[in-house]
């Protein structure tokens, strides 16, 4: 009741009042969140920035770029068959089998609601042959579209050297793939039913909680990994201003993204700014140890090997 009520004073004070444009000072915002943005998706004018330009790994926020190659190079019935290497991703996954054939459309909604890695790597394959081949097609139109401090190295967002975005990088990257009517579609369904090469009417809810309690939540994707901690991208509307926000390293994601959110509509409502104080970067693009866990032993017991998960 408290956002439809921002909602509604928003919307009257932007068409009553004109307003100037200015830096807003607030000593008492913050987030935790080593970098993020938050940018008006009709204009692009960055409204909260915090390391804005700062290398980090994305995690599976990748897969929105992953989405925008593979929909302008196919169509939704295509049907790509599913090799050992892709069967073989690390979770979050759909489990594909070798030789599973399955629809470019049921590919992309796995991927983008269940954050599938075997299903990233499908499309990869399916496209360009091979996953460092697509690769290097993300990196090449991410350039085009501006996000100029990006380099992709896999399709999923699992740790890899010289994997990284920005925020502001990974919010130019989802403006762009918000033109797609096909990728609103998918990013925003809550609940999808599939058939999944053998696995037929598989049930994957959406992994972006935004959509159950943020009101205007829109496409989104989120990411994990142990060296990306959580990370972010999505979109929401809110008196006719649809704003876009990006999170990398976040220790409280959803607690960080709502702030940044609210804050984002009510400085649109006067036209201000707020740039948070920015910070070093005191850890490389990728540290391999977060992605290998050693056995440990305790009581004579050796303990399993997590294997490394991304959302």
């Amino acid at each position: 009741m408290k956002k439809v009520f921002f909602c509604l004073l928003s919307t009257f004070l932007l068409t009553s009042f004109a307003v100037t444009i200015a830096f807003a000072e607030d000593d008492d915002f913050s987030v935790s969140a080593k970098a993020a943005v938050v940018m008006d998706a009709e204009t692009g004018k960055v409204i909260i920035s915090r390391n804005m330009d700062m290398k980090l790994q994305p995690a599976s926020t990748t897969k929105v770029m992953t989405a925008i190659v593979a929909m302008e190079k196919t169509k939704p019935t295509d049907v790509f068959r599913v090799s050992k290497y892709a069967s073989l991703m690390s979770p979050s996954k759909v489990y594909l089998r070798p030789g599973d054939e399955v629809t470019v459309d049921a590919l992309l909604y796995s991927m983008l609601l269940k954050s599938a890695n075997d299903s990233a790597a499908a499309i990869a394959e399916g496209v360009a042959g091979t996953e460092p081949a697509f690769a290097k097609l993300m990196t090449d139109r991410a350039h085009e579209i501006g996000a100029l401090n990006s380099n992709f190295k896999n399709a999923s967002g699992l740790p890899a050297d010289d994997h990284y975005t920005t925020a502001y990088d990974l919010a130019l990257i989802l403006r762009y793939a918000m033109r797609s009517e096909r990728f609103m579609t998918i990013s925003s369904t809550k609940f999808a039913t599939l058939n999944m090469g053998e696995k037929e009417r598989m049930l994957l809810k959406n992994h972006n909680k935004l959509l159950w309690f943020y009101d205007g939540a829109g496409a989104g994707k989120t990411g994990y990994t142990v060296a990306a901690r959580h990370c972010y991208v999505g979109e929401a509307f809110c008196s006719n201003t649809r704003l876009i926000v990006a999170v990398l390293k976040s220790q409280d994601l959803w607690g960080d993204t709502k702030k940044l959110l609210d804050k984002g509509f009510e400085l649109a409502m006067t036209g201000q700014t707020l740039a948070m104080a920015d910070t070093t970067n005191d850890e490389p693009v990728i540290r391999k140890a977060s992605y290998k866990v050693k056995k440990r032993v305790a009581h004579k017991r050796v303990h399993r090997k997590k294997r490394h998960r991304t959302y």
